[in-house]
């Protein structure tokens, strides 16, 4: 007997919880996964295989910074100085360097 109600009070709870969950799952799974994922290969498309990688490497930095704008979120000193550096080695990259002809 207490069997039978323990798993009827935990298929109601379950029931619950995916009943009140089942709207941000699929919201998440439809925005972050259908339609970001588009608009990166549509981007991709246009833009040069270097910068898109170069983008590509950056994409830690741009959820951190979004975490903190967006979130509220706090960086710790070590997050921060590892975005600065990331961030300082994409443009270090870009620059062009005169090479002298042998």
């Amino acid at each position: 007997m207490n069997k039978r109600i323990l798993g009827n009070a935990l298929l109601l709870l379950t029931a619950f919880i995916w009943g009140t969950a089942l709207v941000p799952i699929v919201y998440c799974g439809i925005v972050s996964g259908g339609i970001g994922y588009t608009l990166q290969l549509v981007a991709q498309r246009y833009t040069d295989p270097t910068i898109a990688s170069l983008l590509m490497s950056m994409e830690s930095v741009f959820a951190v910074i979004a975490g903190v704008i967006i979130l509220h979120e706090q960086m710790t000193v070590r997050e921060l100085f590892g975005c600065i550096i990331m961030a300082a080695a994409i443009v270090m990259v870009q620059i062009p360097v005169k090479r002298e002809k042998e």
